[in-house]
């Protein structure tokens, strides 16, 4: 099977490669054969949410032609924005390619064959990308390949009121301000080591993992502004580090 690694320019443009490493070296080693667009309109599919949702159908067909004419089967995204856009606000465009997030993918491929991990003896932080997780209730697929892995242990968000309110560790993930990158950038650290300060460090973790690439960007961003301990990794990372091989 040819997977379309979509979302690549983008990683490349927010200067986080090493999303695009991980999911190259994912692919690979369950088997399948990654391909790559030529020529790709970076975040093109936010350009609904800046206001400028006629543009953003206007080069829709494009984008879904340059993803037909990779000779994929199926295009995977890091980007929760991405698998949010093309599977419910532009649902009505034609297409016959598939668009789903990474951690759907891991966990289809991963659950249907035997996966080998190495011990990950950390407490890891899950977080769920806004689009993925509070508004798609793409919320089973990472927790069930993070628990996977061997002697990780899984620790969510947590809030006193959430049983009495009826809300999930997806509903209250806080923002790490991964979208001021289009809009005020410079603010993006300050919002992002804030969220690591007052809602990720007393939790008393190792490692905060996030589903959405863009929020990973903002994380590590936040780390180094506020030189913060905790380790930041985006989803795809962490599982291609423990994931040693995969057999039939």
């Amino acid at each position: 099977m040819k997977v379309l690694i979509y979302g690549w320019g983008s990683a490349e443009h927010l200067g986080i490669t090493e999303v695009n490493d991980a999911m190259t070296s994912l692919v690979n080693k369950l088997g399948h054969e990654p391909v790559y667009l030529d020529d790709e309109v970076v975040c093109a599919e936010g350009l609904g949410a800046l206001g400028y949702g006629k543009q953003m159908r206007e080069i829709a067909p494009v984008l879904v032609k340059l993803m037909e004419n990779s000779g994929a089967d199926v295009a995977v995204t890091p980007f929760a924005a991405s698998y949010y856009v093309w599977n419910y606000t532009l649902k009505d465009i034609p297409r016959k390619i598939p668009v789903i997030h990474v951690v759907q993918y891991l966990h289809r491929e991963l659950s249907s064959k035997r996966p080998v991990f190495r011990e990950y003896e950390k407490r890891v932080l899950i977080h769920d990308g806004c689009r993925l997780g509070r508004y798609s209730g793409v919320v089973k697929e990472p927790r069930a390949v993070l628990k996977m892995v061997p002697k990780l242990k899984l620790v969510e968000f947590e809030h006193p009121d959430m049983e009495a309110r009826g809300t999930k560790p997806w509903d209250i993930a806080p923002c790490p301000g991964s979208w001021l990158e289009i809009t005020m950038n410079p603010l993006m650290p300050y919002v992002a080591d804030n969220v690591l300060r007052r809602d990720v460090e007393p939790l008393n973790v190792d490692v905060l993992t996030t589903t959405c690439a863009n929020g990973y960007h903002a994380f590590k961003a936040g780390k180094e502004f506020g030189h913060r301990d905790v380790e930041v990794k985006f989803i795809a990372n962490l599982v291609d580090e423990v994931l040693v091989e995969v057999s039939e």
